[in-house]
């Protein structure tokens, strides 16, 4: 996998680094002199924890912004996730647990749509 380095405000991309290994990171921006990394103020990236490391060793005054495509991701995950695991536990024994199990199966879509339309600004 690789690592695109762009400029958030511009939207330009700067670089696209083959590796996204930690010490390939440190070492490609230590390249650039302390002062630049001061000046750097906010990290977009994805939940990768190794990010974390990175803004610590190269880039001590910036913070961390999670993009937005991965909030969603992951709160995505964790629905169905969670989904998933309510219709395991009905046992659909009678009619109204089948009929609650049916509307889990079938119309997950729909109760994400909300979410959705809620996180996308």
């Amino acid at each position: 996998m690789s690592f695109i380095c762009a400029d958030a405000t511009s939207k330009k991309i700067i670089d696209i680094l083959p590796d996204k290994r930690l010490h390939k990171l440190v070492s490609y921006f230590m390249k650039y002199s302390r002062k630049s990394r001061l000046k750097v103020r906010f990290l977009v990236m994805d939940m990768n924890a190794i990010y974390g490391q990175l803004l610590k060793t190269v880039f001590p005054n910036a913070e961390i912004v999670t993009d937005r495509f991965h909030i969603i991701q992951h709160i995505n995950r964790s629905f169905n996730t969670l989904r998933i695991k309510e219709m395991n536990q009905l046992k659909r024994h009678n009619q109204e647990e089948g009929k609650q199990y049916r509307r889990l199966k079938r119309y997950w879509k729909f109760l994400l749509k909300g979410l959705y339309n809620f996180y996308c600004w």
